[in-house]
């Protein structure tokens, strides 16, 4: 509203407290006063529309604009703010670590001090005279020069196992196989049960079965004892302990007289067919003839179960030399394999005792056995 608007305003409201009524020239007067004032409010409106509100969209799109890139310049600025907290840990853990290194290499060098000082006093005795005789001796003696380069060290070769000869090696195999095989003999050759005699009528399944157990046991190792004295006294073997090798072949028939035995006592002709299959699976599986590390997988999984590995192994250290550690290993796992299938033998030689019978009737019907 212009000062002249205000003006005629003031007019019209002294003019209408004095008189009453309005003359019709204020009417006119005041309704001109209106008009042109909505004619400016109109045009007000429309410049607004027209220039200012399109300015103000465009300045408030700016604003959004501008705040969203500042979260975004935030965010960056934290992210900066990470890396470089993760640099500045890096660099004081390299420092650390420099550090520790740097004192650690300091300490040896300081270790090695007194030698580098001997070294250099030793080097100072050194004279270019010398340095010249050295390299007209070499000049004048080709040879010495040449075995000196080609063979700088004097290599001694000192044998660990004192074993003088193949057959002296290959001996632990071809013992434990000969037990096994007097072993597989004996229940070939012998029955595994007793007489039918009135005087055996009353022993239990049990005691025949620990009785003939023990004339298997007595037989074998008889054979064990000549297989040994044999291998001793007649093939003269070189032998680092006698008497663990006494110790390990007793042990040795024991296992293989109760694995065996039990085994033929319990199943007949089929347990005798499974004990010679199981000496060649073992010859060939239990690391007697070749490291069992060149053996087919099947072999390197079941070899720690063949009671060959554990004879030939006690019968190469005392061939060989003793190492005790070893030695213990093969005993005691010999003793439990003894235990379990004699353990095995008592508890089931009973119940399966109706079935063998019956298979060794059958089978001596058949008119083979």
């Amino acid at each position: 509203m212009t000062a002249s608007q205000k003006q005629q305003l003031k007019q019209l409201k002294k003019t209408t407290s004095q008189n009453s009524r309005l003359g019709a020239a204020v009417r006119r007067q005041m309704i001109s006063s209106m008009s042109e004032t909505v004619t400016g409010l109109s045009t007000a409106l429309i410049q607004y529309n027209q220039a200012v509100k399109k300015q103000m969209a465009g300045i408030g799109s700016n604003l959004i604009s501008t705040v969203d890139s500042s979260q975004d310049v935030l965010g960056n600025l934290k992210k900066v703010k990470q890396l470089n907290n993760q640099s500045l840990d890096t660099a004081i853990q390299g420092n650390r670590l420099v550090a520790t290194t740097s004192g650690k290499l300091e300490n040896q060098l300081l270790a090695y001090k007194n030698d580098i000082v001997a070294i250099s006093n030793k080097l100072k005795l050194t004279s270019d005279d010398n340095i010249a005789d050295i390299i007209t001796v070499l000049q004048s003696n080709p040879d010495l020069m040449g075995s000196a380069l080609a063979q700088p060290f004097t290599v001694k070769n000192e044998d660990i196992y004192k074993v003088n000869s193949f057959g002296a090696a290959f001996a632990p195999t071809y013992i434990a196989l000969s037990i096994w095989v007097g072993c597989t003999m004996l229940v070939a050759v012998l029955k595994t049960k007793v007489p039918k005699l009135a005087k055996f009528r009353g022993l239990s399944v049990r005691e025949e079965y620990l009785g003939k157990l023990l004339t298997f046991g007595t037989l074998s190792l008889v054979q064990t004892l000549v297989i040994l004295l044999s291998a001793v006294l007649i093939l003269r073997i070189h032998v680092a302990s006698f008497f663990l090798l006494l110790m390990v072949g007793l042990l040795s028939s024991m296992t293989f007289t109760i694995i065996v035995y039990t085994m033929a006592a319990l199943f007949g002709n089929l347990g005798k067919a499974f004990i010679v299959m199981l000496m060649a699976v073992q010859l060939a599986g239990s690391g007697a003839m070749y490291p069992v590390q060149l053996n087919p997988l099947l072999f390197r999984i079941f070899q720690p179960l063949f009671p060959f590995a554990y004879s030939v192994g006690g019968f190469r250290e005392a061939i060989g030399g003793a190492n005790m550690g070893t030695v213990v290993i093969d005993f005691f796992v010999l003793i439990c394999m003894s235990l379990i299938m004699l353990t095995v033998g008592l508890s089931t030689k009973k119940p399966l005792k109706k079935y063998t019978d019956r298979l060794l009737d059958d089978f001596k019907k058949t008119g083979m056995g």
